[in-house]
């Protein structure tokens, strides 16, 4: 098993730097964890309890690490409810993922489920949900599968909707990895009916995306926008959280063929203050949706000028070289293939390092000699209209002159 130790520094090596004031806390939180859990194996054939000083200890640290009011504040905005028990390691370990610490946040969180594996209470269960997070996004479809089911079983059980809600939204990303959309469609509809008997504002978040996907793939646009404004409206008052549904919003619009108002979805996106992910991906869709016009060529070559400045900014790979295929493809439109060229090639080269395979075979599918056709817009109804015409009315009246970057967990 890997210590915490390696999984910082492995970490830390794709990052680039350290993630904050607190990586010392991570470290040993992690370690007193896959300590306990060691001891807890051995007191298991001895019949002591030598690792409940670690696993208190380790408790208590993130408690210290993290704060009572960032518990309290987590604990609200993931579960609907307070923190108790063993909450707080669950919680660091969303911090640590969040902020691009994803190997030490799988040793942490696979240290606690084999702590915990005789309980499968609720607590229990959202480790264990969290954990399968981590694996679908490290691309392990089949751990994540796996972790997901067992989290089906455990709601069933302990007849808790908001697991079987979170298992419904694992299985709409799984569906969508694997290009099943009925399936996805099929999951997301019933995350949905589970997700709205719970008080988890998460899950009831997650749930909506998921539906809105499902029925946009499907070009059930009207039903789509439905949904996409009601995730809005239930994030309202969570700065990035809104920024991320205004983000789906814009991308929903662009498939719908409405240039314009996705360009003020993801204008209004980029002049706030966001963790970098978001901001790459509302400036590589500005880059993608300013290409159309040659009255926007100037918002084309701001939106490539700030996700080239995020080359020696701490952000994740896979966002970064996304971004950069994004841009490449909007110069290309434009003429520009020198430089459509050169963005391409770094993605790839990118892509190559971290073995980011998805985007490797997107880049690698990318000729430099045809143009996008500009997207055909799709006839939808009134009730869309009128929340098109909102989504229009938070466009900025300028740019910033830069974009602002926080931490994934809200600081500058």
């Amino acid at each position: 098993m890997t210590s915490a130790t390696t999984a910082y520094r492995t970490d830390l090596a794709v990052h680039g730097l350290p993630f904050g004031e607190r990586d010392g806390d991570w470290i040993a939180v992690a370690s007193l964890v896959s300590s306990a859990a060691d001891q807890a194996a051995s007191d298991q054939l001895d019949d002591g309890d030598g690792h409940e000083r670690a696993w208190k200890t380790a408790i208590e640290t993130a408690i210290a690490a993290l704060g009572v009011e960032h518990l309290d504040r987590v604990a609200g905005r993931e579960w609907g409810d307070g923190w108790s028990g063993f909450d707080p390691l669950t919680i660091i370990a969303i911090a640590m993922h969040d902020a691009g610490a994803r190997d030490l946040s799988r040793v942490l969180l696979d240290a606690v489920l084999r702590v915990r594996r005789g309980t499968p209470d609720l607590a229990y269960g959202r480790a264990l949900a969290q954990r399968a997070r981590v694996a679908y996004l490290a691309g392990e479809q089949e751990v994540a599968a796996d972790f997901y089911r067992q989290v089906e079983t455990i709601g069933r059980t302990l007849r808790s909707a908001e697991l079987r809600a979170r298992a419904a939204n694992g299985f709409v990303g799984l569906a969508q990895a694997r290009g099943n959309h009925p399936e996805l469609l099929k999951a997301a509809e019933l995350g949905l009916r589970l997700a709205e008997q719970t008080a988890a504002p998460r899950v009831r978040w997650n749930a909506r995306y998921s539906i809105l996907m499902g029925t946009a793939l499907f070009r059930r646009f009207d039903e789509a926008m439905f949904h996409g404004w009601e995730l809005f409206k239930l994030v309202r008052g969570d700065p990035v959280a809104e920024a991320s549904a205004l983000q789906t919003i814009g991308q929903l619009l662009f498939e719908m063929g409405d240039v314009d108002a996705a360009r003020s979805a993801f204008a209004a996106v980029v002049s706030r203050p966001l963790p970098s992910h978001i901001l790459l991906a509302a400036l590589g869709g500005l880059a993608t949706v300013a290409s159309f016009s040659l009255a926007h060529r100037t918002t084309l070559d701001w939106a490539v000028q700030e996700v080239v400045s995020f080359r020696d900014r701490p952000t994740t790979p896979w966002s970064y070289a996304s971004a950069l295929l994004d841009c490449a493809v909007a110069l290309r439109d434009v003429g520009d293939i020198e430089r459509a060229r050169e963005l391409r090639d770094e993605s790839l080269a990118m892509s190559r390092t971290h073995r980011l395979n998805a985007l490797l075979y997107r880049g690698e599918s990318i000729p430099l000699d045809v143009v996008t056709p500009a997207p055909v817009q799709a006839l939808v109804g009134s009730a869309t209209s009128e929340i098109v015409s909102s989504v229009r009315r938070l466009a900025p009246r300028r740019l910033p002159r830069h974009v602002r970057m926080i931490a994934a967990g809200g600081q500058p």
